[in-house]
């Protein structure tokens, strides 16, 4: 059991991702967690879903090299610009090298040699991999490292207006995937000036967390044609020309497991939607001396009826029943199926949700309808509260002063001046996070809460 109030963010989060064998932060270089077992499961479950949706939509799964040429590197200089601070550099015998920040310029030179014509667009490529960044922030297990564990998807289109049909397929993409997870967040076009180095313009997922502070989830980013022209990528168009193609880049990293755990989690521990808990079902035996082979018969009787549902635990360990509750509570499964001699002779389970709901079922009831029932009615409440505490974040400011101590999103008007963007952060450690990508094509008008002349509704935070 953590035992800590989540207001008290920081101290929750890594007590939780300790307690819970999330990862272990004592590999000795700084931002580079160790993602143990149980917190591996739970990340893998999370991208296998990502890669599932992809490839779905005809995305297929590639895996490029680590290294990148300085030479290569430095053709695009938007994206050098952006990243040339955070990039960390080796060498062989002849050159230098780096290592991938992201991987823009590792794949377009190679995409080039692959993509000669319209008749093979849309082109559409994703990878799982590690990419590496010399954050100097303060660096925060799951949120903000140096090793970012991520999914990247790449792709290759004629024309402007196809790769921008293609970017609301990805946004929509990854809507899906957020929404498996059970999560709240909010769709928005970056400012230009937040932009994705290189990018036409830049769609973000943001979420916040339950200390008031906003964390990027996932981006997607139109990049035009400048990556192509840097790398004199061109393709044979469907007029006969040859043209640089159109691409669009867009991922989503571990910090997706991040909100997670911070958005549904409670004092007790993690909570884990249904679909992403490694295990479904844990079973704990009460065992006294006279009643254990038949409780423990029971037990393996009722393992083998739920197994088809979902991964059985039997917790034999030599613990009280209530430190084993404590114990599946911190690590988010959403059932407990407590067994004692009442049980095995009234031939019921008592079984408890994650969220404390009791049911009482016979056995003979126990069939595929009644447990979706329990996992929809589980992850409803899960989702409920999810929803519930991420509209209480959401508010207006009609005067700069709103912004003092602002916790969560504020709705405030914007004049797209960047010197009024930075009276704010400079003053309240508030910046604006974008527009509301639904009214991509027609901003809300509002006048600017700084200097009051005509702009647009933006959002504003204070971000991770």
């Amino acid at each position: 059991m953590v035992n800590i109030d989540k207001k008290d963010f920081s101290k929750w989060f890594n007590e939780v991702l300790e307690l819970a064998e999330i990862v272990d932060i004592r590999y000795p270089v700084k931002g580079m967690p160790v993602y143990m077992p149980y917190g591996f499961a739970l990340l893998k479950k999370l991208f296998d879903k990502l890669e599932k949706l992809l490839n779905d939509n005809k995305h297929h799964q590639v895996l490029f090299p680590l290294l990148i040429g300085d030479e290569e590197f430095k053709k695009e200089e938007q994206h050098i610009h952006g990243f040339s601070q955070e990039v960390f550099i080796t060498a062989d015998n002849e050159r230098k090298l780096i290592i991938r920040p992201t991987s823009e310029t590792a794949m377009y030179p190679i995409l080039k040699l692959w993509v000669k014509s319209h008749s093979q667009l849309p082109f559409k490529i994703h990878q799982t991999c590690c990419v590496y960044r010399n954050e100097t922030k303060s660096t925060r297990p799951l949120i903000r490292g140096r090793e970012v564990y991520w999914n990247e998807a790449h792709t290759v289109h004629e024309t402007f207006e196809d790769a921008k049909l293609h970017h609301k397929i990805a946004v929509d993409i990854y809507k899906r995937f957020f929404d498996s997870l059970l999560i709240s967040y909010i769709v928005l076009v970056r400012p230009d000036h937040d932009k994705f180095p290189g990018a036409v313009y830049t769609v973000a997922f943001d979420a916040v967390m339950p200390d008031g502070k906003i964390l990027q989830i996932g981006t997607v980013h139109h990049l035009g044609q400048n990556f192509s022209k840097a790398y004199d990528f061109k393709i044979l168009t469907s007029d006969n020309r040859m043209d640089y193609p159109h691409q669009l880049c867009y991922g989503i990293s571990m910090r997706a497991l991040a909100a997670l755990i911070s958005i549904h989690g409670d004092e007790k521990g993690l909570i884990i939607p249904t679909e992403f808990s490694d295990t479904l079902f844990v079973i704990i035996p009460i065992l006294k001396n006279e009643t254990k082979e038949l409780v423990m018969n029971y037990c393996e009787k009722v393992r083998k009826l739920l197994e088809v549902y979902g991964k059985v635990e039997i917790d034999l360990r030599e613990k009280s029943s209530g430190e084993k509750h404590y114990y599946w509570e911190l690590k988010g499964v959403p059932f407990r199926v407590e067994i004692g001699k009442n049980e095995v002779e009234s031939n019921k389970l008592v079984v408890k949700d994650r969220l404390n709901h009791k049911y009482s079922i016979l056995l003979d009831e126990i069939n595929y309808e009644l447990i979706a029932k329990m996992k929809e009615t589980l992850d409803q409440k899960i989702k409920s509260n999810a929803v519930k505490n991420f509209s209480s974040m959401i508010k207006s400011a009609k005067k700069v002063e709103d912004f003092e101590d602002l916790s969560g999103l504020a709705k405030a008007g914007w004049c797209e001046n960047e010197k009024c963007e930075q009276f704010i952060r400079e003053k309240y450690h508030v910046e604006v996070r974008g527009y509301d990508f639904n009214y991509f094509e027609n901003k809300k008008l509002a006048n600017c809460i700084v200097c009051n002349s005509k702009g647009y509704e933006y959002y504003w935070g204070k971000p991770y």
